[in-house]
C-alpha cells in the first residue's frame, strides 16, 4: 500500500527471487531493465544507483557508464493487472495514484543456483568488508559435524560444504541448507 508519489528505489529482488505484483486498485509506473544492465548503472564506487529518474544520473564524474545503458522498458500497470518480473531483473516502481497491491517473491527449481550463487557472492563480500567477524557458537550441517563459525575462512568452508552436497541431494535438501548457511 502506498500513497502517490511513493516508490521505491531502484533494486533486484531479494535472493535473485522472481516476483508478481498484483494492483488491487491504483496506478503504477515500473522502470525496468534486463540483466546486465545494472553495470551501467552503477556509481564511480561500484555502488548501485539509488533513484534512476534523478538527474544525478546524468553526471558522468558520478555515473560514468550511464550513457552506456539502455533505455528501461516502461511499464505502466493499472488497477486489476499483474507484472511478472523476472530473477535478476533491475527495477525501480513509481505509485501514480494511491495504489494497493499484493506482491510476492518466489523461486523455484530453475533459479535455486541463481540464488545460492547470489548468497555466496553476498558472504564473500561480508568477509570482504569485515575481516574481524566477532561471532560466538557453531554451526551444525546435517549429519551432525560441527563447524565452527568465528573467522571469515570458517564461514566460506561451511558455504563450500553445502555447495558439495548441492550436487548429490535434491533441490528441497538444498533448501534446508541454504536457510542453514543465512543464519551463519
Amino acid at each position: 500500500m502506498g500513497p502517490k508519489g511513493s516508490w521505491t528505489p531502484f533494486h533486484v529482488d531479494v535472493f535473485r527471487s522472481h516476483s508478481w505484483s498484483a494492483n488491487i486498485c491504483g496506478c503504477k509506473k515500473w522502470l525496468i531493465y534486463p540483466p546486465g544492465q545494472e553495470k551501467y548503472l552503477t556509481d564511480r564506487l561500484g555502488n548501485l544507483a539509488y533513484d534512476i529518474t534523478s538527474s544525478d544520473i546524468n553526471d558522468q564524474q558520478q555515473f560514468p557508464d550511464f550513457e552506456k545503458a539502455s533505455k528501461p522498458i516502461t511499464v505502466i500497470q493499472r488497477e486489476g493487472e499483474v507484472i511478472f518480473v523476472p530473477s535478476g531483473w533491475h527495477h525501480q516502481v513509481m505509485n501514480l495514484e494511491d495504489t494497493i497491491s499484493i506482491n510476492h517473491n518466489w523461486t523455484n527449481a530453475c533459479g535455486i543456483l541463481k540464488m545460492w550463487e547470489h548468497l555466496q557472492s553476498e558472504l564473500v563480500k561480508v568477509g570482504r568488508r569485515s575481516r574481524v567477524i566477532s561471532t560466538t557458537g557453531s554451526l551444525s550441517n546435517h549429519d551432525g559435524d560441527s563447524i565452527e563459525n568465528g573467522n571469515e575462512e570458517n564461514k566460506l568452508r561451511a558455504g563450500s560444504l553445502c555447495t558439495q552436497r548441492q550436487s548429490s541431494k535434491k533441490s528441497t535438501r538444498l533448501c534446508v541448507k541454504i536457510a542453514c548457511y543465512v543464519e551463519m
